[in-house]
């Protein structure tokens, strides 16, 4: 709880998409997949208690921008 209070969100978004790019390129796909959903789900878990409008929008404007590659990925799994 007390790391959660104290995280910054920007960095955990950059290293969600690092994390989830090697794993895809290791050809980790289902791996890459869970790693991603389970760090925006850890995200939207910290945003609901924070109740930052300026933090919701910079990860509004990251989901968009993560989202073609999200789906890419569901694809691959698929």
């Amino acid at each position: 709880a007390i790391v959660k209070d104290h995280i910054n969100l920007s960095v955990l978004q950059i290293h969600t998409a690092q994390i989830s790019a090697r794993l895809a390129m290791e050809g980790r796909m289902q791996d890459a997949q869970k790693e991603a959903l389970a760090q925006k789900e850890l995200i939207e878990e910290i945003l609901a208690k924070r109740n930052d409008l300026e933090q919701g929008a910079i990860y509004e404007s990251w989901v968009q921008s993560m989202s073609p590659i999200y789906s890419a990925l569901k694809n691959q799994t698929q």
